[in-house]
């Protein structure tokens, strides 16, 4: 079954048992709504029970080009400004901004990308697939925000990469995204293994900017 990943022989067989145990399977049963139930079922099966049961590795397929780089890894000097957003703030946006226009999705958003933080070095959104770190969801998932920072020290710390959600707070998170946060968390975290460092944050709607970014630089 395409929608859930799960070999046509694996399901054949399942059946197969399944009619042994229980009899025949009423053939009025196998219809498109009973698909959609089934592929519900594995999907929330998949998010309660496949969470640290997994781990991240490098890969050996060749590198592509993503919306932010070209395939060897090198920037692209300008990028769609629907992949950032779809709103627009007017004016000039600050010199540390990545980009040249003020894009944005939710008013959360907006108030990330306006706001001036001293520590902040370079800062800008994400755009849209150019980050796509597979998930227990059968998905990918891509952060909103990549900041670079710098310490009093003057030593610029690594990339601050953070998920921003229009929530109050953590609780009205749905089950898939809270799934898709801890692949995400799991993925950076195996990146250290590398030389890598990455800190993974969540924003919700009460938490500034600013704060996170102090977080990190204690």
């Amino acid at each position: 079954m395409y929608a859930t990943n799960i070999p046509l022989a694996v399901m054949h067989k399942a059946m197969c048992e399944y009619a042994k145990k229980h009899g025949n399977i009423n053939s009025d049963y196998i219809n498109e709504s009973t698909v959609a139930v089934f592929c519900k079922e594995f999907y929330d099966w998949k998010i309660a029970h496949l969470q640290g049961h997994f781990h991240y590795k490098k890969s050996s397929i060749a590198t592509r080009e993503t919306a932010l780089t070209y395939a060897d890894g090198t920037p692209r000097d300008e990028i769609a400004q629907g992949r950032i957003g779809t709103k627009i703030v007017a004016g000039t946006p600050s010199d540390k901004y990545l980009y040249d226009t003020y894009a944005y999705d939710s008013p959360l958003e907006k108030q990330n990308i306006t706001s001036d933080i001293e520590s902040v070095t370079v800062y800008g959104k994400i755009s849209r697939s150019s980050i796509a770190i597979p998930t227990i969801t059968g998905g990918t998932y891509s952060p909103d925000f990549m900041y670079v920072v710098s310490r009093t020290s003057g030593k610029k710390e690594l990339n601050v990469i953070v998920e921003t959600k229009d929530v109050e707070n953590k609780t009205e998170l749905r089950g898939t995204e809270k799934a898709k946060i801890k692949c995400a968390e799991l993925f950076f975290s195996m990146l250290e293994q590398d030389g890598y460092k990455v800190y993974f944050k969540t924003q919700i709607n009460n938490r500034k900017m600013k704060q996170i970014i102090d977080e990190v630089l204690r």
